[in-house]
């Protein structure tokens, strides 16, 4: 016989929780925690879906990463971060996923911050919480369980006793007989007999009851489903509107476009109509995008059809994005998923039309996602009237055609040319013609806004990772090329800026450089910062114990953040129990 694992509340919350995720955790080694968790943490609960995906995938990427036993004091500052998060006012969305990977990292020292949240107001989050605590499954954490219960509402104190009641199952003995998780497995004579007071249930068994129905995977079950998703209950509405990947059908389009508008579910209608295998989906939701009146409606097709992956629908898009001037920066960045390389010149001509700067520099980044280092079908569109914005867009770009172009342009002699190619080699993708860029930075005949911009690029180029830069380079040769930099700099900000880009140069020696200029108040905060980035690592605090102790020592001295202290004493400890 078939066996249940999970509880349908669980498969639920996965459904909810977790989208389809690519690749694994990076090889590398993150410079900071907390760097990477502040950059990510602003997108966690985005209305940007996009932006949102990619914070939840490198969050949970994050917490695979310092899943490892060696990585105690890595995994500590990262259950720290969201559980500081977790006390900060963001929104449902953004805590049901902390909590979610929560579950796989946290323990009882995290504990008594997941229970703060078996009260919030959102059923979302107050059932991860929930799932969280018996995932983890100590003693601490099954008591802050019980301990809710004896506060909770009636509907969801049932839910925790049943959720703990879950926690220890013996899975030998089959759970088929538990209503309403048995609903896949009966006979429909059963099923119909359950769902014959489907109206008169509690929100928790209805929820569940159509979980079931969608793991049953049988359409003449759908009338249940829809009832559900009409429910004033959330979870119950969510749950229905989920269940609809198994269950739904080309009739229920115009249902998923309703609650595609809606902030509170559009992410459970999206994730559902991506997933729903039925004949014929495919083509009616085209439709429905071709026939859309309004720019509301015609954007939420655009997002079904992007999430299914529905290549026919880029030129529709384009149109739209052509139409819709209020709409035309959100249309573009979502159909970046859809393009190709020869896509480009429709895209690049509506991206032009774009006012909003930050709009702009979002679908520029769009561009050079789509190009993938090859701009050739954007040169031949380059005229006088718009080369300040693609000049530097192809530069971004890279590719030897590019950079071709951009020294053409350069040796003209013209002042107005040269500099708006100095602009496009500063975004240049890699260190592949550092060379040029450090000439240009020490050429007087460049004005200083072009040879600060061309030292910046260097910098920048010159301190990325070995699969990015371009070049065969050791960590010494960067360090000493980042060396030059800060000597050739006229500013404070650009010194600065190599002293922080040297956390990436991974060697006692850039913490010997760094040192010298942390007494220098112009100085100290990128000295700091690259202090505490270089000594995160533990293979490379072990290649110099002393020195690292002593740059640690400083930072506590300093006493400049309580942040840099507490993290040089967490790296300083660290180094005193490995000797």
């Amino acid at each position: 016989m078939k066996r249940i694992l999970l509880t349908l509340a669980v498969f639920g919350s996965l459904l909810i929780s977790a989208p389809s995720f690519r690749g694994s955790a990076a090889a590398d080694e993150p410079e900071s925690i907390s760097a990477v968790f502040a950059a990510l943490a602003q997108d966690l609960g985005s209305d940007d879906l996009n932006k949102l995906q990619q914070a939840e995938q490198r969050l949970q990427e994050l917490c695979f990463e310092v899943g490892v036993p060696e990585k105690d004091a890595e995994r500590a500052e990262l259950n720290g971060l969201m559980t500081s998060r977790l006390a900060e006012p963001i929104n449902a969305v953004a805590k049901t996923w902390l909590l979610y990977q929560l579950s796989r990292t946290g323990g009882d020292a995290q504990v008594d911050a997941i229970a703060e949240s078996l009260s919030d107001p959102d059923f979302r989050v107050r059932q991860q919480a929930l799932r969280t605590l018996v995932t983890i499954k100590t003693d601490k954490a099954l008591d802050a369980a019980r301990k809710a219960a004896e506060s909770a509402d009636p509907q969801f104190k049932k839910e925790i006793e049943e959720t703990l009641n879950v926690a220890f199952y013996d899975l030998s003995i089959p759970v088929e007989s538990e209503w309403p998780l048995c609903l896949p497995y009966v006979d429909d004579s059963e099923v119909e007999a359950w769902l014959a007071g489907f109206d008169s249930m509690d929100a928790v068994t209805k929820a569940r009851t159509v979980a079931s129905l969608a793991v049953r995977n049988d359409r003449k079950y759908r009338p249940y489903v829809l009832k559900a998703i009409e429910c004033d209950e959330p979870d119950v509405r969510a749950d229905g509107i989920l269940a609809l990947e198994k269950l739904g059908t080309s009739e229920d389009i115009p249902l998923l476009i309703r609650f595609a508008k809606d902030p509170a579910v559009e992410r459970y209608a999206i994730v559902a109509a991506d997933r729903i295998e039925y004949p014929g989906f495919d083509e009616a939701i085209l439709a429905g995008l071709k026939n859309a009146d309004n720019p509301e409606d015609f954007f939420n097709y655009t997002k079904i059809v992007v999430a299914r992956h529905n290549e026919n629908a880029l030129p529709v898009i384009f149109d739209g994005a052509a139409k819709y001037e209020p709409i035309r920066a959100d249309l573009l960045a979502w159909s970046e998923r859809l393009a190709g390389k020869d896509d480009l010149p429709r895209f690049v001509d509506l991206m032009l039309q774009v006012k909003d700067a930050s709009a702009r520099e979002q679908l520029q980044r769009c561009v050079t996602r789509i190009a993938d280092g090859d701009g050739r079908t954007i040169l031949p569109m380059i005229t006088p009237a718009n080369r300040a914005v693609l000049i530097p867009l192809i530069g971004r770009i890279g590719g030897e055609e590019a950079f071709a172009y951009l020294m053409n342009m350069f040796e003209t002699g013209n002042p107005p040319a040269r500099e708006l190619a100095v602009k496009g080699m500063a975004n240049l993708p890699n260190a592949e013609h550092a060379e040029t860029l450090i000439a240009i930075a020490s050429d007087q005949k460049v004005s200083q806004a072009g040879r600060v911009a061309a030292l910046r690029a260097y910098i920048r180029v010159m301190s990325l990772p070995e699969d990015e830069i371009g070049i065969e380079a050791t960590d010494l040769e960067k360090l000493e090329a980042l060396k030059a930099a800060f000597e050739l700099a006229e500013r404070d900000e650009e010194k600065n800026l190599v002293l922080e880009r040297l956390k990436a140069v991974r060697l006692p020696e850039s913490l010997s450089f760094v040192l010298r200029y942390i007494d220098d108040p112009h100085f100290v905060d990128a000295a700091t910062i690259t202090v505490l980035g270089l000594a995160h690592h533990d293979y490379l605090r072990k290649e110099d114990p002393q020195l690292f102790a002593d740059a640690l020592n400083k930072v506590i001295e300093m006493n400049l953040s309580a942040d840099w202290v507490d993290a040089a004493k967490r790296y300083l400890n660290a180094l005193n129990m490995s000797e």
